[in-house]
């Protein structure tokens, strides 16, 4: 972790349209504004010269980034046709993203535009605008509307549509009123109950939570904008920091390992705090000792050489292989699971005739067609040569009590139906229902032949690989 900014250029340029650059902007202002006021207390109470011009050179730095974050914003804006200010305005205000501006969402506009509107004031305004403006009558406006609502607004004021979009951009976005767009996540730990023991430790965690500048981090490392950060994302955001794309993909790849607790293949903001300050920790330090440095890092571009960008791939690469063995072992265990759970055995035994141990091509046909009555006896007999060609492990055409519980797990997945519901619905099925004689008979007439069908098949892939 450098003490200080890395010495890269930070021009002012077009971005692309929309709110998510937009509010990337925002990200960087507010996250370098809060990180200004820290560094303006921490001058306060310096006890050294040298600590005094530190923090007087750190807040000037980040008020400097808070600042040009705002004029990138006015740049983007200008660059934008009236389309682009619309359709970015309109996503800013339609917080739900449903695609609809309701009287809530456009009284919360409404009163960051004037913060001293009361907010009876602003929500009566904006269900008068709905009413107004609201041609097909679902008490909510459409672009086209929000449209026709703006137009209105141009001739109040008297200015143009250019002016008007950087003023409600600007003021809306900017204002320091309005909720966090991360409420719901940090509610979450808010909320929970804590112990005694664990109140100091917890007291300290929601403090970061809550911080502004970990928000803004978090925004940083989001490039896509789209409310989670992946491999791709976590390894850029800490290249920025170390300049060594190899050691931030292995730190990415362990951070995808050790925190992404729902196993979604990206970080959450709960868990891309965990990350942080995990980092925190292991530089030996506090999170107010760092912060600051990590949002210098993420607030400034990624140069990365034509290596850099290989190994990023790689890395990328492997944290896929990684989701996919984890996958496989929760499978594994699944599977296992299965294998000792009771009514599996029982399943098995039903349908396993002639109690052999092992169910045949017959068999699991005839298994079939009592879950899937339904079904053609063509489509069933197809998917229990498939269910033999990809289950069957030792290649002796039959299922054991293992590859049973394998052909049950996929079978259910593919279903989407819960594993032990589906053991259960198909013991009570094979309980209750008596095989149809005439399907019997025909199963048992082709088994022979489907059975040295796919023997062959078995052989041929064996001498194919």
């Amino acid at each position: 972790m450098p003490s200080q900014p890395q010495d890269k250029s930070r021009s002012a340029r077009p971005s692309s349209s929309g709110v998510h650059a937009a509010s990337k902007r925002v990200a960087a202002q507010r996250g370098s504004s809060h990180a200004a006021s820290n560094s303006l207390r921490k001058k306060a109470s310096a006890s050294s010269a040298t600590d005094y011009v530190k923090f007087s050179r750190a807040a000037l730095e980040f008020q400097i980034v808070a600042l040009q974050a705002q004029l990138d914003l006015l740049n983007g804006l200008s660059k934008m046709s009236d389309d682009e200010k619309l359709t970015t305005l309109y996503e800013i205000l339609d917080k739900d993203g449903d695609g609809q501006i309701d009287a809530q969402e456009l009284a919360d506009g409404l009163r960051k535009c004037d913060e001293t509107l009361a907010f009876a004031d602003s929500l009566h305004a904006a269900v008068s605008a709905v009413a107004t403006f609201d041609t097909d009558d679902d008490a909510r406006l459409n672009k086209e509307e929000f449209r026709m609502f703006l137009e209105t607004l141009l001739q109040t004021l008297g200015c143009n549509f250019h002016d008007l979009s950087e003023l409600l951009v600007m003021q809306i976005l900017f204002s320091e009123s309005g909720n966090n767009p991360l409420d719901d996540a940090i509610g979450e730990v808010m909320s929970q109950p804590t112990t005694t023991q664990a109140a100091r430790e917890t007291d300290a965690y929601r403090a970061v939570l809550l911080d502004d500048r970990m928000v803004a981090l978090y925004n940083m490392f989001d490039l896509n904008g789209d409310g989670k950060v992946e491999f791709k994302e976590v390894a850029l955001g800490l290249f920025k920091m170390t300049d060594n794309m190899e050691e931030a993909s292995k730190a990415a790849l362990a951070a995808l390992l050790m925190f992404d607790e729902d196993s979604n293949k990206t970080l959450d903001y709960l868990e891309f705090s965990k990350l942080i300050m995990n980092v925190v920790y292991q530089f030996g330090e506090d999170f107010d000792s760092l912060i600051d440095d990590m949002l210098k890092c993420a607030s400034d571009t990624a140069d990365m050489s034509d290596e850099d960008l290989a190994m990023l791939v790689v890395g990328n690469e492997m944290a896929n292989a990684a989701s996919e063995l984890a996958e496989l072992e929760k499978e594994v265990a699944e599977v296992i699971n299965v294998v000792e759970y009771g009514r599996m055995q029982r399943l098995f035994d039903l349908w396993d005739l002639d109690h052999d141990g092992t169910i045949d091509f017959s068999e699991l046909a005839l298994g079939m067609r009592k879950f899937h009555e339904a079904k053609s006896m063509e489509d069933t007999l197809a998917e229990t040569v498939a269910a033999m060609l990809t289950f069957d492990e030792n290649d002796d055409q039959k299922l054991d009590r293992v590859e049973f519980a394998v052909f049950l797990a996929k079978f259910s997945k593919a279903a989407e139906v819960n594993l032990h519901e589906l053991i259960d619905f198909m013991v009570v099925a094979s309980a209750l229902r008596d095989d149809d004689e005439a399907e019997k008979a025909f199963i048992n007439s082709i088994a022979a032949s489907a059975t040295d069908e796919i023997r062959w098949i078995e052989n041929k892939i064996k001498g194919a690989s």
